[in-house]
């Protein structure tokens, strides 16, 4: 079994103290995940959908940080378990007042069809405009890539007006660069489960609009497939986080198809209400654990805070391999959460995909069936090196310069600032498959 904690739209403001009215709603929501967790057993990870702050400063992320941090020690992480926590941008994530005016020059081209796709593949010829892109996002993703939610094309851009200002230099992309993270995250019945995350907020601004009520000149999203394309094969688990729902996507109709058939379950956030569903694949909508306040909201909508804790298993479903998503749904009443039934989803009612029978399940139903071990199960699995985990804990050596010049030599000196360098460093070791080698190094120095 895999089981995440998922959470959406936390809305970190400037407030503080006795002036953030949620305070209390926070606190209780502490001790009732240290509840959770004691009741049901390990939380193997946390899964943020977006909205992390409210106007992406430095100062919201930091206080995202304290409360992300707490968040692992209600759910029994030690030390620097950061590693088991993933996430991907909202659309208050960025600083609006950045490229402000280039941006809207290229909002509307941009939205027109295939428009994002062209330019995106001409980010090695023209790496500014892509960069423009990217870099309201800076602070975010100075804060996600400590926990290795980082793509290539975003860990470049993050350092992109740096390098505009400090050194002249243009921040240069390769054919290769991604535009989504993904990270091996454990087995199921010896089927790998691969969690994914993008940005659907490139083109976010003041113009935003919603599917239920666009009005003239407001806008939806964009998603580009590089955004998501990601090779799947029929004896492998993907899982897909993004902000925006595919009702808020321009072509999301057609764009839900495709994703649908590469991502047997996916996380949403930005609805501000939970919801969840299964048709062709699994798919949970998470309500904002720190709503609008109440002069925000329309008259019809009612939000309260809501978070999930969900589960993963596969089970054999008439002889064919089968993901079953149990969803426990808990919300705010005011006072204390409790669960929300109408959205709790579990045992019969759990959401189910059938998935494609391999000969690895194959093999390892006969090992059950037999009454043998299963080795490569999450819960038992010890030897597999999960690279997520290794990166955290270089990401928080005292020993990085001395690793990298042991592995590379000085192949990285000509690299700033740092967490660039590191970054990069990462990625290197990643592609050139030595994770184990510096996993190796990392238990030589003491991680």
């Amino acid at each position: 079994m895999i089981r995440f904690l998922q959470i959406s739209d936390i809305h970190f403001s400037n407030q503080a103290g006795c002036d953030d009215d949620y305070a209390q709603m926070k606190s209780k929501f502490l001790e009732d995940i240290a509840k959770c967790y004691k009741e049901k057993g390990n939380i193997d990870y946390v899964l943020i959908c977006g909205d992390i702050a409210y106007s992406g400063t430095d100062a919201q992320y930091k206080e995202a940080r304290c409360f992300i941090d707490d968040i692992c020690s209600s759910i029994g992480y030690s030390g620097e378990n950061g590693e088991n926590v993933f996430m991907v941008p909202g659309n208050h994530d960025k600083k609006r007042d950045v490229y402000t005016n280039a941006r809207s020059l290229l909002r509307e081209p941009l939205q027109k069809k295939d428009a994002v796709k062209k330019l995106l593949s001409s980010k090695v010829k023209e790496p500014m405009a892509v960069a423009i892109l990217y870099a309201p996002f800076k602070q975010y993703y100075k804060m996600a890539a400590d926990y290795t939610s980082i793509s290539d094309i975003a860990r470049k851009s993050a350092v992109f007006p740096e390098s505009e200002l400090e050194s002249g230099r243009v921040t240069k992309f390769e054919p290769e660069d991604k535009m989504f993270w993904s990270e091996l995250i454990g087995h199921l019945k010896g089927i790998p489960v691969t969690l994914h995350g993008s940005n659907t907020s490139l083109l976010s601004d003041e113009d935003d609009g919603e599917s239920k009520s666009l009005i003239k000149g407001k806008h939806l999203q964009v998603l580009p497939k590089q955004a998501y394309n990601v090779t799947t094969k029929e004896d492998e688990i993907h899982i897909l986080m993004l902000h925006h729902p595919m009702s808020e996507i321009i072509r999301g109709d057609e764009i839900e198809k495709d994703i649908d058939g590469r991502f047997q379950l996916q996380f949403y956030g930005h609805m501000h209400k939970q919801s969840s569903s299964c048709n062709n694949a699994v798919k949970i909508y998470s309500g904002a654990l720190q709503p609008p306040e109440a002069d925000e909201m329309d008259e019809d909508n009612e939000y309260f805070p809501v978070y999930n804790i969900i589960e993963l298993e596969v089970e054999d479903e008439g002889g064919k391999p089968c993901l079953k998503v149990d969803v426990f749904s808990r919300k705010w009443d005011g006072v204390k959460f409790d669960e929300y039934e109408e959205e709790t989803k579990t045992g019969k009612d759990a959401l189910r995909v059938l998935l494609s029978e391999n000969d690895s399940w194959k093999k390892t139903m006969e090992r059950i069936r037999n009454g043998e071990s299963t080795p490569d199960d999450h819960d038992k699995e010890t030897e597999t090196v999960y690279p997520h985990i290794v990166k955290r804990a270089f990401l928080h050596s005292d020993k990085q310069t001395k690793i990298i010049k042991e592995m590379y030599g000085d192949a990285f000196e000509s690299i700033s600032p740092n967490r660039n360098k590191y970054l990069t460093f990462l990625k290197r070791v990643e592609d050139d498959g030595r994770i184990k080698e510096l996993n190796d190094i990392l238990k030589r120095y003491g991680k």
